[in-house]
């Protein structure tokens, strides 16, 4: 027993020795695919002309009630959306970055639905042409937005949801260096507190 024991210990030893280095090498392995997988999910467009995207500097309302501008926005994300009228969460899956947009930000600005609340100052959404809206009539593009068309908004604060109505609408707004477009597992987001899709 005393010849075998130290074998024994010293063999145990690799053994562990080895398990560690294998756990390790699976650990980083795992890290790399992660990283790699994240890198996959941002993309640089190639073209912008009819495509939907969103300015840098739209306010992106996190899980936790915290804003983020969108430019900060990475995967993973856990955002706040709106389903069936109630605040929901979502994830961020992918996002593509449009460098020097060939289409300029429309501007929509837009006031409470209620005639009670005159004296609220206006809200102001802007994004390309082809960037869609839920609106009370279901999806649409900003282009094709009129002064009849009514958006949801939502306070996370509050955590109620209102009724906005357009009002004045800007075709060529907003001339930027740089846009993004958010993917989501729920396909929608708020930006500027406004429920927007993702296409």
């Amino acid at each position: 027993m005393s010849l075998h024991s130290p074998i024994m210990k010293a063999l145990s030893l690799i053994f562990l020795i080895i398990l560690s280095a294998n756990c390790f090498a699976r650990e980083q392995t795992d890290k790399k695919k992660k990283v790699t997988s994240e890198k996959n999910s941002v993309q640089i467009g190639k073209d912008s002309r009819r495509v939907s995207f969103l300015g840098p500097k739209a306010t992106i309302t996190l899980a936790d009630g915290l804003k983020k501008n969108l430019e900060n926005i990475v995967i993973g994300d856990q955002l706040t959306t709106c389903q069936h009228g109630q605040p929901a969460i979502t994830k961020v899956l992918h996002i593509t970055v449009y460098n020097n947009p060939s289409q300029p930000l429309m501007a929509v600005y837009l006031r409470p639905h209620s005639s009670e609340e005159t004296m609220v100052p206006a809200l102001l959404l802007e994004g390309a042409a082809h960037h869609k809206v839920q609106t009370t009539n279901g999806r649409k593009k900003l282009k094709n937005l009129s002064k009849r068309d009514i958006l949801y908004h939502f306070d996370y604060e509050t955590g109620l949801v209102t009724k906005w109505r357009v009002g004045a609408i800007k075709r060529n707004a907003n001339n930027i260096n740089k846009a993004y477009q958010l993917t989501t597992e729920s396909g929608t987001f708020l930006a500027d507190n406004l429920l927007v899709t993702n296409h």
